[in-house]
């Protein structure tokens, strides 16, 4: 419940503090690579290759953010070079 805070009403609720999602928690990850697939195909996917990661598309076999350290780096890299 990170980033949530308790309420006399019972519900849990955001906290002002948060201003943006976490890219590195497995649930957002998710779906931005739902969003990256919506943009680029619905085959493409996130790997590890010689310590970096890079997202491609399996059938033309593009690919987006080289060398990025991170998969949600990644990601993020696929996503600005949508159309």
């Amino acid at each position: 419940m990170q980033g949530r805070t308790w309420e006399q009403s019972l519900l849990w609720r955001w906290s002002s503090t948060i201003d943006r999602p976490d890219i590195r928690e497995p649930a957002t990850k998710g779906i931005v690579l739902a969003l990256v697939r919506e943009a680029h195909g619905r085959n493409c996917y996130a790997q590890a290759c010689g310590g970096y990661w890079t997202v491609q598309r399996e059938d033309t076999e593009q690919a987006w953010g080289d060398h990025c350290d991170t998969e949600a780096e990644a990601l993020v890299a696929a996503m600005e070079a949508a159309p």
